[in-house]
Order: structure tokens, then sequence, then C-alpha cells
């Protein structure tokens, strides 16, 4: 029996231990903790040692429980965590993040219960002591499971091809890859937290973060180390401590971090063996601690936002209103559950996109609310440090924290961020010599290979350039706009030369072979074939093999799938369309759902666009993609459109996996000329009519080059649009005349493809601004859409021969199956709707017989009974689309 005077004298030596004297202590047992901290040695056998506890007799210890206190040592160190930080308010010294949340009492009631303190006290004390050392920073943690490998894989590749930057410089190590592609475009689309928030929540209503769009770009964190104690879902602690045998490494996302830094993937194998020393006694990958420190308010504000679970904004007023519960606590009593939280807010969403009165009227507050700063991280965490306990259900407050190249993806931008690891030094020190091992064989093959390479890229270069020259008199229009020598410096300057140069010139030779029809360019994730090839082969079964669909072509490839969606017959033409837009909001945002949908965005020409990423059709066929994914839910809408079971989507999806690229797939359209003023109009970014004139009046801009030189990002553009409407919607007078000056250049024919073109070809030199001229394309029934309508669009991807012809095998013998089940009755439903069909005809017919002859009644005339054709065996013709 321990008595109270011990027991307040453990408390005192474990605070000691805990607060200040561990860092010291530790040095006997490993090396000095760094960025990545790993416990050598038994830390139960580490306390024994310095006196702290008793070696308890083994009959007496009781396994540990899921929710319960594994040792004797986590109480302790509990009730020293709380008393350090109690002492530390009561002598108004100043707090850390994890000290102030300590203060909480939803925290003092549930921190012994966590487990893991004693297990990783030294870990703890790693992370406090850091804390206490960059006080001045705001601090921010999450756990990561499975992904060591990619982190220092991706580590020792920046540091080689970019330099020893910020956090990764010689004998620093503050800093870790939370992803793993370089210069991801993806992390490029919103210019900080705010832009993202106003577009999601404008969108969709409320953010969900389990969505892989958003999980791509959003990183989950607490305020302190222990924060949401007691939600086990929610706690980075819970999340590092447990391991996560669901977990499984996706080499796919390996794949795409090697090719961004021109590394070869022919070391897959090897370093995925690596593994091997990573995984714990029962074979599962842990957790490690991630520690984030983020130095100015400005960059805080700017990266992250104050949420809850999901990502929702953290609003204990709209929150409850939204998810229709009118009390909530937040807290672990009255918790949602993960799938009833999902369900709320896919309700929500769906009220929202219906428009009705209460859900908008929400909406329109969180977007006000978010507009004012109301949920920035770095005013709320100074209040949070110096008071905590006056913050409602601040144990339950997170931080959600977007990933962009220049901020949480930049060793040099000033963000510091620790990993700690509970990897046994033994394993760390073989995993650590055999990957130094295999990179130097990978830094090896990657500088012989880019040394041929330049050499290759230059004469891959020389030749494009030399052949548009040549043919100068009379180009194609990729040809023309290589004639530019703005273009011919920023070609010179792209990757993938060398590696595509079989796929460029069959584009540009395919180019050629249509000199009287116009071309465009379009790239699409990789991921998105599968869709689609399954809608071609059941297009033609239930339209037929025309157009570019006939036998032996494949010139026509669909840019929408779920094909009877209505939206694609809204518009007669993009004169109609651009004229409605304009009308209705003063300008257009394809950026939106609704309009995406419609338009798909062009580069006039292979290579436009140069030097802007996210705008260029090159760059995004070679620019990993390991986010995008065709989703079973578009699968299904793909099927139920051309009226076939859903049932065979998941054999679909295993198909897609026999393909899975990184990489996008190139999409190259040819339009006749009589067709392409109907279709297409001239554009800029976001489907914004190419008006220099209007776009200068968009941003209050005398001077744009559209260049990289005065780069506009996502985000401005979203920004100038937003407060166009507004001024457009209260009939601002300025705002009015440019709109109605739009207008009038749009009847006019002004944004016309034809003969804009032409004379694009003729001497791009003349037109300001070749080389970031756009297109939209207007997809419709009538033309994008139909096979037959005289336009060819046709597909070049990464894939080797090999993998695709299997893929096409096991495509077929899927699609045999769903085209395969109960024939009769799909025939029976046909000539059903034939018959429905017909019957209403000759109802018309007789309505105006009967007015004509002034005849107040008609009778109607039996319908023909319908006569079946007998049942016959199948033959490989009526398979033939399968080929």
């Amino acid at each position: 029996m321990i008595t109270k005077k011990r027991f307040y004298l453990i408390i005192f030596y474990a605070y000691i231990l805990m607060v200040n004297g561990i860092a010291v202590a530790q040095e006997n047992y490993q090396p000095a903790l760094t960025n990545d901290v790993s416990t050598m040695q038994d830390d139960t056998a580490l306390a024994t040692d310095l006196g702290l506890v008793q070696k308890p007799e083994e009959e007496k210890v009781a396994p540990p429980q899921k929710g319960e206190v594994s040792t004797e040592e986590d109480a302790i160190i509990a009730e020293a965590l709380i008393l350090a930080a109690e002492q530390k308010k009561a002598k108004k010294l100043p707090l850390t993040q994890t000290q102030a949340h300590l203060l909480l009492p939803a925290t003092q009631k549930r921190i012994a219960h966590m487990g893991g303190l004693a297990k990783n006290k030294i870990i703890f004390a790693a992370t406090q002591k850091k804390e206490r050392e960059l006080q001045d920073y705001y601090v921010f943690y999450t756990a990561v499971p499975y992904m060591r490998l990619f982190q220092d894989v991706t580590r020792k590749m920046h540091k080689s091809a970019i330099g020893r930057l910020g956090g990764l410089a010689k004998g620093q190590k503050a800093f870790q890859f939370l992803r793993f592609t370089h210069k991801d475009t993806t992390y490029g689309r919103y210019k900080n937290a705010t832009d993202f928030l106003l577009k999601e929540v404008k969108e969709n209503g409320l953010v969900d973060d389990n969505e892989v769009r958003l999980k791509t770009i959003l990183v989950s964190t607490n305020l302190a180390l222990l924060g949401n104690t007691g939600f086990t879902g929610e706690s980075t602690w819970f999340f590092f401590n447990n391991p996560q045998p669901w977990g499984q490494v996706n080499d796919a996302f390996l794949r795409a971090a090697l090719e961004s830094y021109d590394y070869s993937t022919e070391f897959i194998p090897q370093l995925l063996e690596l593994l091997t020393y990573l995984r714990d006694k029962e074979g599962n990958l842990s957790s490690d601690l991630f520690q984030i420190f983020i130095p100015t308010k400005q960059m805080t504000d700017d990266i992250g936002y104050l949420s809850w679970r999901l990502g929702i904004p953290f609003d204990t007023l709209l929150i409850p209103l939204a998810l229709g519960r009118k009390k909530m606590t937040f807290g672990v009593k009255d918790a949602l559950s993960y799938l009833e939280l999902k369900d709320r807010v896919a309700q929500f969403r769906t009220r929202y996109q219906a428009k009705e009165p209460d859900a908008v009227h929400l909406v329109n507050k969180w977007l006000k609310n978010i507009a004012a700063g109301k949920y920035h991280l770095a005013e709320y965490l100074d209040r949070f440090k110096k008071d905590p306990e006056s913050i409602r259900v601040a144990n339950y407050a997170q931080g959600r924290l977007l990933l962009t190249n220049d901020a949480l993806l930049n060793p040099a931008s000033g963000v510091l961020i620790f990993r700690y690891s509970t990897l046994p030094y033994e394993k760390e020190v073989f995993y650590k010599a055999k990957l130094r091992e295999i990179f130097a064989s990978m830094d090896q093959e990657r500088t012989a290979r880019l040394t041929h390479a330049k050499i290759k890229v230059n004469e891959v270069t020389d030749s494009l350039i030399q052949d548009a020259k040549a043919a100068a008199k009379n180009p194609t229009q990729s040809q023309a706009h290589l004639n530019v020598p703005f273009v011919q410096t920023k070609v010179k300057e792209l990757g993938w030369l060398d590696k595509n140069e079989s796929i460029i010139k069959e584009i540009l030779q395919k180019e050629k072979g249509y000199p009287n029809l116009y071309c465009f360019y379009t790239a699409v994730p990789s991921a998105y074939q599968i869709l689609q090839d399954v809608t071609r082969k059941l297009y033609k079964v239930r339209h037929g093999k025309k157009g570019g669909l006939a036998a032996g072509k494949k010139s026509f490839q669909f840019i929408r799938y779920a094909l009877t969606n209505p939206i694609y017959n809204k518009y007669k033409n993009v004169t109609e369309f651009l004229t409605k837009e304009f009308t209705t909001a003063g300008i257009v945002d394809d950026n939106l759902s609704r309009i995406k949908t419609i338009l798909v965005a062009t580069n006039l020409a292979l290579f436009g666009n140069v030097g802007l990423e996210g705008e260029s059709t090159y760059h995004y066929f070679n620019q990993a993609q390991p986010w995008a994914t065709a989703g079973k839910s578009l699968l299904e809408e793909c099927l139920k459109s051309f009226g076939y079971s859903t049932a065979f989507a998941d054999e679909l999806l295993q198909v897609a996996q026999l393909i899975q690229s990184n990489k996008g797939m190139i999409l190259q359209y040819f339009i006749p000329p009589k067709l392409v003023n109907s279709i297409g109009y001239k554009s800029w970014r976001q489907g914004i009519p190419f008006d220099e004139d209007f776009i200068k009046k968009l941003f209050g801009k005398t001077k744009l080059t559209f260049g990289r030189s005065d780069q506009i990002f996502s985000g401005d553009i979203d920004k100038a649009i937003a407060q166009w409407k507004s001024k457009y919607a209260a009939k601002d007078a300025d705002t009015v005349g440019s709109v109605k000056s739009m207008l009038s250049k749009i009847a006019r024919g002004q944004f016309h493809l034809y003969p804009f073109i032409d004379q694009y070809k003729k001497n791009p030199i003349s037109l300001n601004y070749a080389n970031f001229f756009q297109a939209r394309l207007l997809v419709s029934d009538k033309y994008l859409l139909n096979p037959a309508s005289g336009i060819l669009v046709y597909r070049y991807t990464h894939l080797d021969k090999e993998k695709e012809e299997l893929y096409k095998q096991k495509l077929n013998e899927v699609i045999s199956k769903i085209v395969g089940q109960e024939p009769e009755k799909q025939k029976q439903n046909v000539v059903s709707k034939q018959v429905t069909e017909a019957k209403k005809r000759a109802q018309e017919l007789l309505k105006r017989a009967a007015v004509a002859a002034g005849l107040s009644k008609a009778s109607e005339p039996k319908p023909a009974p319908i006569v079946q054709e007998p049942k016959k065996e199948m033959t490989i013709d009526d398979w033939e689309f399968l080929f």
C-alpha cells in the first residue's frame, strides 16, 4: 500500500522527470532527440533505474485494456502533468498549448485513462521540450500511419534534387514531408485557407474531408498533444499509440513521388522491402507523431483554420443547426458516430443543393464568418493559451492545415515539422543503412540518365522547332505555337520530352493529318480511362457503331459518362450559354460544378500555356495525380444511364487497378470549322472569355502579361470573381456597363474560334499573349457526346502494351456479363418504351384531328398487338463491340 506521503513524492519526482529532467536522463539510453525520436530502450526499465517506480510483481500485472489506465505510472504521470500546468498558471508564467489544454476540466477528467503516457514518456517529454523552446510558434499535432518510408525517400530526393533548404539544411532535422510529389499542382489551387473555405462551403454547404479530394489537401491536427482527450477517432495521441492493422502501403504514392523528382521507379521493389524493418512484432506498421510549428500569425491563418470533425469550421452555434441537434455538448456523451455524422452532413448538403431556405441561410452565415476571419487560428490560440477555461468545449477544437507547395510542403518556408517514432533502435540502424545504400544507387542512376536525357531533350526540342519553322507557311496549330520565340524558350525547359518523344510525334503527326479541322487539347487523369471505355462499349450496344465508333475506328472518346444528364441539352450553342451566364451572373466561372460539368478546358496547341503548370495540357499529362480515382459512384451512374445493373461496378473497379497510373491522358479533339463556333469560344482561365479589357477590369489592373511574371493564382481569380458578382448583383454602374459590353461582343461573335484560329496559325506572333489563349468547349448531346457529329477525339496514354492488352481482356469479360444479364427483360423494356411513345404520338394526332374537325371527342385506336421475336442464340457478331 502506498502512503499519502510516498504518493506525493512519486508525483514530485514524476514532475521533475517529465518537465525538467528527462531530456538529460535519456542521453544515457539513446542519442539526443531530434526530429526523429525513437525509443531505443524499455521505458519501464528506465523509470525503474531512476528509482521512480517499483518493479511490479509479474502475477499482479493486469493486461492493458482499451480506454483504461494500463499502468500505475500512467496515472502518476497524468497527475504530474496537470500539477505542472497548474503551478505554471499560478505563477503567471506563459503556457504552451499543451499545458493550456491540461487545465481544461474535460482533459483532467480523462487524461489518466488515455494510456501510453508511461510507455512513450520519452517522446512526450521531447515534444514538450520542443514546445517550450519554440513557444513563439503555433504548434499542431497529427499522427500519420505507415508513411515513414515515403517520407524518408522524399526527404532524400528533395535534398539531392532540389537542395538542402530550410529545415533540410545540413545539421538540421526540422522538416518532414506530409505529401510526397514535388510541385504537384494539386497543392497550388488555393491561395490560402480562407480561399479554400469560401469556395468549398459555397459549393457544397459543409466540408467533408473524408472525401479523397479534400483528404489530399488537408491535414487534420489537434491543437495540443492530448487534444480531443476521450475521442479515440479524433485524438492524435490515441492514434499514435495504437497500431493501425488496417493500414496499407499504396505503392502508387511512392511511384508518384519518384516520378515527380525524376527518379527511376525500378527501385520501388527494393524500397518496399524496407517495410520489413518498420513493422512491429504483429506485423503492423505503426503511426509516427508529427509536431508542426508555424512561425507567424499571418502564416498560421493563411495555412489553417479552426475546425471540428470532418474539417467542418468549428462553430458551436451553427453546427448543431446544420446537423439537426438542438443541444450539443460536442463531447463524448452525445457524440455522433462516424456513420451518423457522415449521414447528417450528406442530408444537409442535399438540402443546401436543393436551395432549402434554412440550409442556404446557415451556409450564408458560415460564409460571412469565414470572410470575417472568425475561424482564424492565431487569435484563437493566443486566447487559448492565456485563458483556456474561458473557451467553450476547447478540448474538441481541432485545426485543419491546407497543404500548399509554398508553405507546408516547402522546407524553406519557415515551417518546422518534427517526427517522433517508436521504431526500436536496432531496427532503425539497419533500416537507415539499407535506405542509404539503395538511395546511393538511385542517385547514381538518375545522374547518368539525366545527363543523357539533357542531350536527348535538346535533340527533341531542336527537332520540333525545326519542323515548325519548315512548315511556317502552312503550319498546324501546334507548329504555329512553336514558332513563337517565348514558347521555344519555355519548351526547352520542359521535362519528359525524351520519355514522351514517340507520343509527341504521334500526336503532332495526327494533327498534320487533319489540316481542314481545328485541333484542341485537354488532359484528364488516367483513372478515368475505365469510365471512357465502359461508356464507349455500352454506347455501341445501345446506339450502334456510328461515326468515330464505327467498326475498325478508334476516333472517338467520351469526356462525360452519365449521358442521360439533362444538362447536356440545356444550351442550343455556346453563344446562348455565354449570354445567359453573363446576363445572370455577370461572368463565367467554370470552377463551379454546374459549369465544369458542361465545359471542357482546352489548349489550342500541344504545348499551349507552357510555363503555367495548372493551365498546360502537356504538364497535366505528365504530372502525377495519385489522388485521382474513377470512383464507384461514377461507374454506377454510367451503368444506370444505359439502363444496366450496377452489380458489376466493383468488378470494373478491380479491372481499373490493372492500369492504375499517376499520369494523365491527352485527349485530342478535331472539330470541323462549320461546327466550331457552336461548340467553343476563345477563353482564358476558369472559362472567362479572353478579353483583355474585361480581365484587367476584373482585377483592377492597367497592365497584365498573363504570364508567370505576374501570375494570378486561382485564389486571386476566385476572389475577384466573387467581388465582381457582388458588384453586378448590386447593379454597380461600371460593372453593369462592362457586362453589357461583353454581351455585345458575344453577340457579335468576338470570341468565335473561327476565323480566330486561322489568324493564330497564320501569324501567332502578331497576337498578344499567343501562349496563353485557351478554348472552352460546350459538352452537349448534339456535338461532344455524339460520335456521329463529325467530331473526332483521339486518346493518348502512358500505358505499356502488355498491361493494356490484359486490361482490355478483363474489361471485355466484365462487359459481357453486364450486357448479357436478363437480355429478354431488357428487350421487353425497350419494346415497352417504344409502344408507350407510339401511344402518346397517336393520342396527340387524334387530339389535333378532333380539333381540326370541330369534334369534342375522338376515339383512341387500339395499339397493334406486340409481336415478340423468337429468342435466338447470341453469335460472335452480337459481341463484336467487345473487340
